[in-house]
């Protein structure tokens, strides 16, 4: 019973400096999705796409150009 609480003791110390970073990274990327979705998207979006590429994105940026009117 020992030895598993001795370990379980190291695992907490080897792994809790790695827990905070994390953690950061989640805060980190809901501010920057907080502040991209803040406001719509307006102006003008400019594709460059070879030919061959056309149709395959075609419903993509149909896509875009209905969830975004003003873009």
């Amino acid at each position: 019973m020992r030895h598993d609480r001795s370990r379980r003791h190291l695992s907490r110390r080897l792994y809790l400096p790695l827990y905070g970073s994390p953690l950061q990274m989640l805060r980190l990327n809901d501010e920057i999705w907080a502040d991209m979705t803040a406001q719509s998207l307006q102006g003008s979006l400019r594709v460059g796409l070879p030919y061959d590429l056309v149709t395959p994105l075609a419903s993509a940026i149909k896509a875009f150009a209905e969830a975004h009117p003003r873009a």
